[in-house]
């Protein structure tokens, strides 16, 4: 936080990093959320994978959609897909719904590993 703050005073002029909102649990079952709903609200999820709470096997990933563009994704016992969509929407790369409703895994998205976040 104190670099950025820094480099803004600075550079005023440079452009500052994209921030994704991130939250977990890890009381009893883990849940993963990223993104940001509360600016403009959402209007679809796109849910992929297991929900039924009766039987103890959620596993899943929700997509909250605003339009075509994805603002937040949270996830039970699917632990990476909440870091890569951080990721994939932190640099403008997240599938639009549309994509995730034709089965895109955004797992097979490759993300530059030489790149500082």
């Amino acid at each position: 936080m104190g670099r950025s703050v820094a480099q803004s005073i600075l550079q005023p002029k440079s452009k500052g990093k994209s921030f994704i909102p991130v939250f977990w649990s890890a009381l009893g079952a883990q849940l993963r959320y990223c993104g940001n709903t509360s600016a403009g609200g959402y209007d679809d999820v796109v849910i992929k994978g297991e929900t039924d709470v009766s039987e103890g096997k959620q596993s899943f990933v929700a997509y909250y959609c605003k339009g075509e563009e994805v603002v937040a994704v949270a996830s039970m016992m699917k632990d990476p897909y909440m870091t890569q969509s951080a990721e994939l929407m932190r640099r403008g790369k997240m599938p639009k719904k549309s994509e995730l409703e034709k089965d895109v895994d955004i797992m097979e998205i490759g993300v530059p590993g030489e790149i500082k976040i």
